[in-house]
């Protein structure tokens, strides 16, 4: 899992360039291979990327859209595909925004993978916000009076010194009663993660949340049985391991020698 920072002003206050590249640095992940800034004046974007996904992932700016990405998107072939682009072209998060400006937030019934990520559009300022099915990538954010921060990471938010952040005690006692329990609101007053299946979109003044994947409602809006249910979740399963498979790997059993057995892979 890589990490990415946000920091955007939509009162057009300047980014402190300094405090932004120390905050991005303290978010890099073990591993990280590739670290890409973008800061232009009232918007710092930043992404630490593992290497996982072939070509370095970075953020990326398209006409009035910037986005940043921490993503692995497994059947990335079949949505440039859909894209009618080539997949050896382009990131993942290329093809994200790619997805994006053709099919706004549907886009993300278009994404197979692991990914969370943030799209900033200047000329309508505003801020899209998304997570994969299950979460597997944690996406954290913040807005104050119009300042809008989001990280990977809440060590990446409260570290803007500049900003004073209260423990959230309502959301500590909860915790303490029920540690399971799954809740957008951390333990920081003002900052709140984006759900799993989420999206957000932050607006001046105005925020949207949205559940874009529901395994309940997709049953019923498709009218299968459990039965089938079950069927169509191993055929999932299935694609998404081929997928994930190396492209280059033995196309003959290979025998491997231990003591005196032999086991075949």
């Amino acid at each position: 899992m890589g990490a990415i920072l946000g920091h955007v002003s939509l009162n057009n206050k300047p980014v402190d360039e300094n405090l932004f590249r120390s905050r991005f640095r303290k978010i890099r992940p073990f591993g990280a291979v590739n670290s890409s800034l973008i800061i232009k004046n009232v918007a710092g974007y930043g992404c630490h990327d593992l290497g996982l996904g072939g070509a370095a992932l970075k953020p990326l700016q398209e006409g009035p859209f910037y986005i940043v990405a921490d993503a692995f998107l497994y059947a990335r072939k079949d949505l440039a595909k859909a894209l009618r682009l080539s997949p050896s072209a382009h990131s993942d998060t290329s093809l994200i925004l790619k997805a994006f400006y053709r099919w706004g937030e549907r886009c993300l019934n278009h994404l197979c993978g692991d990914f969370a990520f943030a799209i900033h559009n200047i000329d309508e300022k505003t801020i899209f916000l998304a997570r994969d099915h299950i979460g597997s990538r944690p996406l954290y954010w913040s807005e104050r009076n119009g300042l809008i921060l989001f990280s990977s990471y809440i060590d990446g938010i409260v570290g803007f010194e500049d900003l004073s952040w209260s423990i959230n005690e309502e959301r500590v006692s909860r915790w303490l009663g029920n540690p399971n329990e799954i809740r957008p609101e951390t333990f920081f007053d003002g900052i709140k993660a984006v759900e799993s299946g989420h999206w957000v979109r932050l607006r001046p003044r105005r925020v949207e949340v949205s559940r874009w994947w529901d395994p309940e409602s997709l049953t019923k809006q498709w009218g299968i049985s459990p039965k089938d249910a079950v069927e169509e979740v191993l055929h999932l399963t299935r694609r998404a391991v081929r997928v994930r498979l190396p492209s280059k790997r033995p196309k003959k059993p290979l025998i491997l020698y231990w003591s005196r057995a032999s086991v075949l892979v």
